[in-house]
């Protein structure tokens, strides 16, 4: 099927802004599920916990594209657009990567984590990158990575859980009745979980990238990105086998 360019351009500026927008929603949303949840403070800590990773990251991330001697090192020019290197636009053929992606970490996480849950989560978080290398929008990984923890939930709640009784993801707990306990969790999963965790590999590849180009003196793009994901993502393993997240 052959895109136009016009029409791959005017869906790659929808989700220019849907990045921001995403950020926007997804901050309302955990707001909407707190003030729901005022009197359930066990709940609160594991929440807390990713918020303060979300906080975090995106202020580390704020404060890297805002400096100019940094910034430079994490921007990108295409076609005279000059962005930062994860906030690239979605085009119309880069979407397939999203259900490619949520595929493949799924089958990884399936055949793998049974066995070896740490090399499971591992191999998954490279996919991930693979597919934010290819696209570089952030969106790209969280929606992956969100549709990939939303299925282990509907697995935990009892829907085909004899199949994949090894699959486990962070339970955050807060529920609005109006969606009820699984479709709480579902977009709890969504809009916290996976924006947070996503979020948080992104800062990681962006200081890695700066140290290495400001400080080490890197110039070889491919390396440096080729260094960072791979530190980002044992980094990003590393804590999921220490439960830290």
């Amino acid at each position: 099927m052959i895109i136009s360019k016009k029409l791959d351009n005017q869906v790659g500026q929808f989700f220019g802004v849907m990045s921001w927008l995403w950020f926007a929603l997804s901050g309302i949303t955990v707001v909407f599920f707190l003030l729901a949840n005022l009197h359930n403070d066990t709940q609160f800590k594991t929440t807390q916990t990713f918020i303060d990773i979300f906080l975090i990251s995106f202020a580390i991330l704020g404060l890297l594209s805002s400096i100019g001697k940094y910034s430079q090192y994490i921007k990108n020019s295409h076609e005279g657009d000059v962005k930062l290197f994860y906030m690239q636009n979605v085009t119309l053929k880069k979407i397939p990567y999203i259900p490619i992606g949520i595929l493949a970490v799924f089958l990884v996480s399936y055949g793998l984590s049974g066995q070896n849950p740490f090399f499971g989560i591992l191999v998954s978080g490279f996919v991930m990158v693979i597919c934010f290398d290819r696209t570089r929008s952030i969106l790209v990984p969280i929606w992956i990575h969100g549709a990939y923890n939303s299925i282990v939930v509907l697995f935990q709640e009892g829907y085909l859980h004899d199949l994949v009784p090894s699959l486990d993801v962070p339970n955050i707990g807060l529920t609005v009745k109006t969606f009820g306990t699984v479709g709480s969790e579902v977009i709890n999963q969504n809009v916290l979980v996976a924006t947070s965790e996503e979020l948080l590999k992104i800062m990681v590849f962006s200081f890695v990238i700066v140290v290495l180009a400001s400080k080490f003196k890197v110039k070889d793009k491919s390396a440096k990105l080729i260094v960072a994901y791979i530190i980002g993502v044992i980094l990003w393993a590393v804590l999921h086998t220490i439960n830290a997240i």
